[in-house]
């Protein structure tokens, strides 16, 4: 259940961002060709996700999909990280770590997605005593 909440959740997400990648690469000179690229891959990943979350009915499926997609961005975060600038007079430290993090994040919720048992929870019978 918590896999198929990620994977909505993520197609939530990732819909937001890439729309509004796409209207920053529509005002942006520098960096356009790379704004629209990822904004689309965004957009495909929310699109994938939004499938396994509405209409994938399978939980070991969905599963499957939170770890490939938690462990993707999991490492997405690390290099992110590892790659961040870290002198003192770049202006752009801040922003970078913070997108970094949040990816590495969106990692972490995906593989506990796909690693945390999975418990069906069945309402007790109307006659056990208390």
């Amino acid at each position: 259940m918590f896999s198929r909440w990620y994977s909505l959740m993520l197609g939530f997400l990732l819909i937001v961002l890439g729309i509004a990648g796409l209207i920053a690469a529509s005002r942006v000179t520098v960096g356009h060709a790379g704004l629209v690229t990822i904004s689309i891959v965004w957009l495909l990943t929310a699109l994938i996700s939004f499938w396994f979350g509405f209409l994938v009915r399978s939980y070991a499926s969905i599963r499957w999909w939170a770890g490939i997609v938690g462990a993707i961005y999991f490492v997405w975060g690390i290099v992110q990280l590892s790659m961040a600038p870290t002198t003192a007079g770049m202006v752009y430290t801040g922003p970078l770590v913070a997108i970094a993090g949040f990816t590495l994040l969106l990692g972490s919720i995906g593989l506990a997605a796909a690693f945390v048992p999975m418990i069906l929870v069945q309402p007790a019978p109307m006659n056990a005593p208390a």
